[in-house]
């Protein structure tokens, strides 16, 4: 007679890695040209509104339109998924921090010249939507011209799908939302 499982073991089967999307637009020149563009916006709105003349501000709404769509023609793609307790303990015994390192900060517990990438690489399970085996010397290159904001905020989201919590989030918007369209009982409806 087989076993039933209980407890954790019985959930095992369920478990899956988090994952997270990111989205990173690699056209730094399209990035800067928006934000000149709607600078030159609003000054347009105010120029057009306040002088009888043809109105400039469509026009340049309309170059914004083109740079966005150029911006999303190249923005890629990154899914990063938990690569697991034990590969990300691996992870950080492979990228030990060095004696210089230790002497600025006794309690680090990796490289963070080296662990960062070797993190991100391991996450990286696809890039636009198909599978990734990217190095880290691929990640450290493709991050090399783009501004360090945008490595930050990818290597975050590593760090959350790895050693975040994976607590279930709780929606205000959504449970406003839900609240607000459920019918309410007020004493006149509920005596009818």
């Amino acid at each position: 007679m087989a076993k039933t499982k209980k407890g954790l073991a019985a959930r095992t089967a369920d478990a899956t890695p988090r994952s997270e999307t990111v989205y990173v637009c690699i056209d730094g020149d399209a990035i800067g040209l928006l934000h000149r563009l709607e600078a030159e916006l609003q000054q347009a709105i105010v120029s057009d509104r306040d002088h009888n003349r043809t109105a400039e501000a469509p026009k340049i709404a309309r170059r914004i339109e083109e740079t966005q769509q150029r911006a999303k023609d190249h923005t890629v793609q990154l899914l990063l998924r938990s690569v697991g307790k034990t590969p990300y303990r691996q992870l950080m015994e492979d990228n030990p921090p060095t004696k210089k390192q230790l002497a600025d900060n006794p309690r680090l517990d990796h490289n963070p010249d080296t662990f960062p990438l070797a993190l991100v690489a391991a996450s990286l399970a696809e890039v636009d939507g198909e599978p990734d085996e990217s190095t880290p010397d691929d990640v450290e290159a493709f991050f090399e011209p783009l501004p360090q904001g945008e490595w930050a905020r990818v290597y975050q989201v590593a760090l959350n799908v790895n050693a975040g919590l994976n607590s279930v989030p709780f929606s205000a918007a959504a449970s406003r939302l839900l609240r607000g369209s459920e019918p309410s009982s007020t004493p006149a409806e509920s005596e009818g």
